[in-house]
């Protein structure tokens, strides 16, 4: 029995000593540093007219989905249908252009 107990634990040593360790690569700490972004006054009202209005017709898409030349498009083309003005188009686009 008791040759049984040391087998084990050794079998046990062995098996966690050669799993393999983890290391944060580059894409991880980048996302940790995006996701610590602060908002200015202008990018939270973009935020906050984005999640009303874009949101009542279709999912919210990561402003990081699209390039600023395509979202400069997307909003001049949703603009009319959502109806919101150049100022509200102007601090939605400033939102998901946030750290591009």
């Amino acid at each position: 029995m008791k040759l049984k107990s040391i087998l084990f634990a050794s079998m046990t040593i062995v098996i966690f000593s050669c799993s393999p360790k983890v290391i944060p690569t580059t894409q991880n700490i980048e996302k940790e540093v995006k996701s610590e972004v602060v908002l200015t006054q202008n990018q939270i009202e973009g935020k906050a007219i984005f999640e009303a209005n874009c949101a009542k017709c279709h999912k919210l898409y990561e402003p990081s989905s699209r390039t600023p030349e395509k979202w400069a498009s997307v909003l001049k083309w949703m603009q009319p249908k959502a109806r919101i003005s150049d100022v509200e188009r102007e601090k939605i686009y400033d939102y998901v252009t946030n750290g591009m």
